[in-house]
């Protein structure tokens, strides 16, 4: 293994080869990182369901009559539940992945394990957060006397899809980060306005205007479609998909070239 000679792989398909192989240790990584996170706290990681919870039931209360075009108060928190947790893995990859290398410095500069591991901790941190957060999820679908049906095995589409791009996200904003300081502000800006942007906590119009057109030509509203669709009992659309998938080709394509851009000169830029 190059770790074992005192070099990382020589190219960026190696190193995202070799960083998948190491799964464990990212696997480790990403929990020590909540260990250290929630170290000092009482109630620990349960802070992520009651945040999730508080900021769902409130907003719930107050905008579903304004912003719930269509749909009963338990379908609009139903809708809203969902939305947000979809948003908040897709805002951590973000926000986290922008991190991945400039918060690992002593990583990036000193060790000879491939560079793609801080990618892989940064998507399993989120998915473990995830995967607790459900627990609130499943309290509101509960709650909403949801009716889930086979159609929910397209969530089992949406998962994979959502680790693969959480991925390719931190690798690309990571490494652009790594160049370009400034970048994390401007990305964190522009985070704050599609979250208000993308179909969260309104549902789309039938009548067009601004509405319509924010979630017809904004591609987070076809990712959290894609998982809000099945567990609503409705199967996502081609067109949902169409353009979710070639999100992503987009995005393995500026990540993958980016990182080979930066990395063999990431220890001159941190």
């Amino acid at each position: 293994m190059n770790a074992l000679t005192g070099r990382r792989p020589d190219t960026t398909l190696e190193d995202i080869s070799a960083g998948m192989r190491l799964a464990t240790l990212w696997r480790d990584m990403a929990f020590e990182d909540i260990v250290q996170r929630y170290r000092r706290s009482y109630l620990g990681m349960a802070w992520v369901v009651i945040g999730y919870l508080l900021f769902v039931g409130i907003v719930g209360i107050i905008f579903h009559r304004g912003l719930s075009e269509g749909f009963t108060f338990s379908q609009y928190v139903a809708y809203l539940a969902i939305g947000y947790w979809c948003w908040m893995y897709i805002q951590s990859c973000v926000s986290e992945g922008m991190n991945s290398i400039s918060g690992s410095a002593g990583f990036a500069k000193g060790s000879a394990l491939p560079l793609s591991l801080l990618f892989y901790r940064v998507v399993c941190r989120n998915t473990i957060l995830s995967g607790v957060m459900v627990l609130g999820l499943c309290g509101f679908l509960v709650y909403t006397q949801s009716i889930l049906d086979v159609r929910i095995l397209f969530v089992l589409i949406a998962i994979p899809i959502y680790w693969i791009a959480g991925f390719f996200t931190a690798m690309l904003l990571g490494s652009a980060a790594a160049q370009l300081p400034d970048l994390g502000h401007a990305v964190q800006s522009l985070m704050r306005m599609m979250f208000f942007m993308t179909p969260i906590i309104w549902t789309p119009s039938d009548q067009g205007g601004a509405r319509d057109l924010f979630a017809k030509y904004n591609p987070f509203s076809y990712f959290i479609a894609i998982m809000r669709k099945p567990l609503m009992g409705d199967i996502p659309s081609l067109q949902d998909y169409a353009v979710v998938f070639g999100t992503m080709l987009i995005l393995m394509i500026l990540a993958v070239t980016v990182f080979h851009l930066i990395r063999r000169t990431i220890s001159l830029s941190l």
